[in-house]
């Protein structure tokens, strides 16, 4: 049985009830005033009427976003002020889908999914907006009607393209053969054999042509129809030889995304030093006109201040670069760059950081090591943000894939694989040894068959034995290799016979960290 989805903003909004009570506060103590005669009485109750006004408003435009969404068979109907409307799936003419993770000092609590349709009414085009934000752990009320009306204009699609009719979306046209480009001055038409891939990064659909390295389409994963152009390239386009297409001498393949130093920060590195040399030109010639050579001496301070703020600004002129088979770092004259392949440990770690109690952001550092060539190299880049980063975290699985699929194949032949300095897989179980005071502890082997639940959270992971109410293992994420070694040991978990429950188990996990 299909339930009515409520759709809009609510009036359990923190704004919305701090304006009421607001309102409430203030009427109040402008009345207890006025008993008394004070002249405040009347501000305070003019205060008041203007903040319950413009709650009354408020309460106006909430209830005017509202309306009710229920599912039916080939359709849906909607529910609102007005009364209520049916629309079949055949009278959706496109549609887009985004998201908007919703964080919590760093942590992901929400999700807000925004579908918007376009619907052939009786008066015309009409849009119909679906916003709904739900838990980390929660379906999407509306995954199943969404998912249906983008599979019904994905056969819609395909029945177009069959007919030899175009497919059209936000700045392309998807003909039988080929994708036009259009673009402001004009159009670049490209054959489905001459392109290579496309995916979704930095929230854009980027699709690359064979032997180029930047996308030749671009386009935000909340424009029109966009879902649908996705899953029909990445069916129609062939799959090349690994190596070839977009490959060139680095051998690093095509950009899928970078991150580049701010405009304000580039700005500033331009601005700093030709302030610093004004500064000097104009201290030399007020101490010559005035023959005091203290003038010149006591802007040195000055200089020196300015100084260290284009050191500062130069520590953040790091431009990363990720390609399909590498990652580069240039940082002014100085370029770095490695591939997937080479690489023997990977580190990642994000640390929250706080003023005062207060969560300023997270600082992400991601290190690549290889010991290619006879010598040891490093590759380093750092980024505070405000949150999460979806594609630095998308770098990190495929990091770990790879080197995971390297200590499966060594594990495989009987040997030991070294995991963190704590932990070790060996045939025969876990090897942990604890951190002390003054070292690490004898190892202790843990069996596979004894593992009932491990986690990571908060900076560390956690790792629990049948029988024991106490983690048996805490190690910190932010030492080489540690996810690479855990996505090995959640395999290695699911491969073996299943587990019986533990007979008293210990306190709920924590949330998995990001």
């Amino acid at each position: 049985m299909n339930h009515p989805v409520q759709i809009g903003r609510s009036y359990k909004e923190w704004w919305f009830l701090a304006l009421i009570g607001a309102g409430i506060a203030l009427c109040s103590a402008g009345a207890m005033l006025l008993i008394v005669n004070h002249r405040a009485a009347g501000g305070m109750l003019i205060a008041g009427g203007v903040a319950l006004f413009s709650a009354w408003m408020s309460a106006i435009i909430i209830a005017r976003s509202r309306f009710q969404i229920e599912t039916m068979p080939g359709g849906f109907l909607v529910r609102d002020r007005l009364g209520e409307r049916r629309f079949t799936d055949d009278q959706v003419i496109c549609a887009s889908l985004s998201t908007r993770p919703n964080f919590t000092n760093g942590v992901l609590k929400s999700t807000t999914r925004t579908f918007d349709v376009w619907l052939e009414g009786e008066s015309g085009a009409q849009q119909l907006k679906l916003i709904n934000a739900f838990a980390v752990g929660q379906r999407d009320p509306l995954g199943a009607l969404v998912d249906r009306i983008l599979s019904h204009l994905y056969e819609r699609a395909r029945a177009a393209l069959e007919a030899q009719e175009p497919f059209e979306g936000e700045g392309w046209t998807l003909n039988q053969n080929e994708l036009v480009v259009r673009s402001k001055h004009a159009g670049e038409a490209v054959s489905f054999n001459d392109l290579a891939a496309a995916d979704i990064f930095d929230n854009h659909v980027c699709v690359w042509k064979h032997g180029q390295d930047e996308p030749v389409l671009r386009i935000p994963v909340s424009s029109a129809n966009t879902p649908v152009l996705l899953r029909i390239l990445q069916e129609r386009i062939a799959p090349h030889p690994e190596g070839e297409g977009s490959a060139r001498e680095d051998g690093l393949g095509r950009i899928l995304f970078e991150r580049k130093p701010r405009r304000g920060t580039i700005a500033a590195l331009w601005v700093l030093p030709l302030a610093t040399l004004v500064l000097l030109a104009t201290l030399a010639i007020v101490a010559v006109l005035k023959g005091a050579l203290g003038i010149l001496l006591a802007g040195i301070p000055l200089v020196l201040i300015m100084g260290l703020v284009l050191v500062g600004v130069l520590s953040q002129c790091i431009e990363f670069r990720v390609h399909e088979h590498g990652v580069r770092r240039k940082w002014l004259f100085r370029t770095e760059q490695l591939k997937f392949t080479q690489v023997d440990t990977f580190t990642y770690s994000a640390v929250p950081q706080y003023y005062k109690g207060v969560y300023t952001g997270t600082m992400f550092r991601l290190t690549f090591t290889t010991s290619s060539a006879g010598k040891q190299r490093k590759l380093t880049y750092s980024k505070g943000l405000r949150n999460a980063d979806a594609d630095l975290e998308r770098l990190r699985e495929v990091i770990s894939q790879l080197i995971a699929e390297r200590m499966e194949a060594q594990f495989s032949q009987g040997r030991a694989v070294m995991w963190t300095a704590g932990l070790r897989f060996l045939p025969e179980g876990l090897e942990y040894r604890a951190a002390g005071i003054f070292g690490r502890k004898p190892p202790v082997v843990i069996p596979y068959s004894q593992i009932w639940g491990c986690d990571a959270n908060q900076g560390f992971f956690w790792l629990w034995v049948l029988g024991q109410k106490r983690p048996a293992a805490k190690e910190s994420v932010a030492q080489p290799n540690f996810f690479p070694g855990y996505l090995f040991l959640t395999r290695l978990l699911a491969s073996r016979p299943a587990t019986p429950a533990p007979a008293a188990a210990p306190q709920a996990l924590p949330e998995r960290a990001r």
